[in-house]
């Protein structure tokens, strides 16, 4: 399946069944298919996951517009803009027109921000930032300050307390329960854990940070298919994009850490690069690009990345000044 029209063009390539993948990626959604008379099997598809997020004051139900493709034959037909209504038309059927819908649109895909325009109420360009990071291959320096490990059961209730403070003053923000937390650590293929939740505690024992990583080449890998020339020049460099243009990816999910412990989450960060060097070649970053994760992450003007919009279909705007909760895929 391939996703064009931003500066960035790449080909999904599914290991396993792509409904078995967002069957273990989403709890709620809905898909719709678009076919032809004239082509075998389906020329467009999409998905809306759904749930309750935080925005303003208020707790609504949401609905996240996600996956939208369309075979390159039949582009430029009004595909997109079908697939797009029919999905917020179910939306709408079953959670009324108070609640929130938005998608996510890479800089440069002006062919998504057209459709969005036909239906979104407010629109936020250039407000989330995909940075893709290599992993780390030098052992990190030991710090006695800090001790990293796996979350263990016990930990869960305060991890759930600690990531939902964190947010709180997010936009977007898909509040967690300790159910729902635990219902993504226990998603599996083939037997073996999809979910991981890692975190740096101090001398006490006391919980400093935490972030989730997710084995998505386990599920699909990323075949990029164009770049603009100054991230080829860059990535020349950097090589982050493996030569083969084929990506192994994960993607870190869950990021919090309490106040003044920025120093905890980059060794958190830097433990977890490590420890996955040898089964990612790309770890995937999805934060607000005033959110202090950029700067802990070491982002540059150099690093390759990609720079999306949010497009919003709802009653109530988002906050000046607020940053913008973005999960991963």
């Amino acid at each position: 399946m391939h996703l064009m029209g931003g500066a960035v063009q790449y080909a999904v390539k599914y290991i396993i069944n792509p409904a078995r993948v967002i069957e273990l990626t989403q709890n709620q959604y809905f898909s719709v298919v678009a076919e032809s008379t004239n082509h075998k099997g389906i020329i467009g598809s999409g998905t809306i996951w759904n749930g309750a997020l935080n925005i303003g004051s208020e707790n609504l139900p949401y609905g996240f517009l996600n996956t939208l493709l369309v075979h390159p034959s039949y582009r430029k037909n009004g595909i997109a803009k079908e697939i797009a209504n029919w999905r917020i038309n179910q939306f709408e059927k079953k959670f009324g027109k108070e609640g929130v819908v938005y998608a996510s649109i890479q800089k440069g895909n002006k062919g998504s921000e057209n459709t969005a325009s036909k239906w979104c109420t407010h629109f936020y360009p250039n407000r989330i930032t995909l940075l893709p990071i290599k992993p780390r291959y030098r052992s990190v320096p030991f710090n006695s300050s800090f001790t990293v490990e796996s979350i263990c059961s016990e930990d869960i209730e305060e991890v759930v307390e600690q990531l939902n403070i964190f947010h709180k003053d997010y936009e977007l923000y898909i509040p967690h329960s300790s159910k729902s937390f635990r219902n993504w650590l226990s998603k599996d293929l083939n037997g073996a854990p999809l979910h991981h939740y890692w975190l740096v505690k101090d001398k006490s024992g006391n919980i400093l940070g935490g972030i989730g990583f997710i084995e998505d080449y386990r599920m699909r890998v990323i075949e990029i298919l164009k770049m603009p020339f100054s991230m080829k020049i860059f990535n020349s460099v950097l090589k982050v994009i493996p030569s083969n243009k084929i990506l192994r990816q994960s993607k870190l999910s869950f990021c919090w850490f309490k106040p003044n412990q920025q120093k905890a989450a980059k060794y958190l960060l830097e433990n977890i690069r490590y420890h996955w060097r040898n089964e990612t070649d790309n770890i995937l970053c999805y934060f607000d690009t005033k959110s202090p994760w950029v700067k802990i992450l070491g982002a540059s003007p150099f690093m390759p990345s990609t720079i999306s919009s949010i497009a919003l279909k709802s009653p109530i705007g988002l906050g000046d000044n607020k940053l913008i909760y973005f999960a991963p895929i």
